[in-house]
């Protein structure tokens, strides 16, 4: 420490900021945190994400083909339409299908490991009328995989 400097101020030249009045100034000047009036629900594109869903739009091609629930609407701070899933439409969405990521967190087994068994059985992915809508499987046809991964956690 210099002569004359004081432990709590920071400064360059002749600008000497205190540290207590930053602190405050930010304190003062960020954002507070709006109510939601989404109680429950996620946007699709999050839920997507979180199932392992990256491809850009193929989980929405699985909402817009009328396959999984989900409800249009106006974002309230973009003004831009989205689509937003409650807890019910996930509910609904992970009784009929599955990916490689959920069955990881049903299971406990290494994504390749399930991408390896899905691929030896012979499980296909879901391509409703030949559509790409990523790693999405019927939840009927990998409830053997579910069982043999199941099987081989123990040993």
């Amino acid at each position: 420490m210099r002569l004359g400097q004081r432990p709590d101020v920071f400064g360059y030249h002749g600008l000497v900021v205190e540290i207590t009045e930053v602190a405050a100034f930010k304190a003062k000047a960020a954002p507070k945190p709006k109510p939601s009036t989404n109680q429950g629900e996620v946007t699709a594109a999050a839920f997507a994400r979180s199932a392992g869903i990256r491809g850009k739009g193929q989980f929405l091609a699985l909402i817009e083909g009328g396959y999984t629930p989900a409800t249009l609407v106006l974002n309230p701070t973009t003004k831009r339409r989205e689509w937003r899933m409650s807890r019910d439409d996930i509910a609904a969405f992970e009784a009929n299908y599955t990916t490689p990521s959920m069955l990881s967190a049903e299971t406990g087994a290494h994504l390749n490991t399930i991408r390896a068994v899905l691929q030896s059985e012979g499980v296909q992915p879901f391509r409703p009328n030949g559509l790409d809508v990523g790693p999405v499987y019927l939840r009927n046809a990998v409830e053997p995989v579910v069982a043999l991964l199941k099987s081989q956690e123990g040993k």
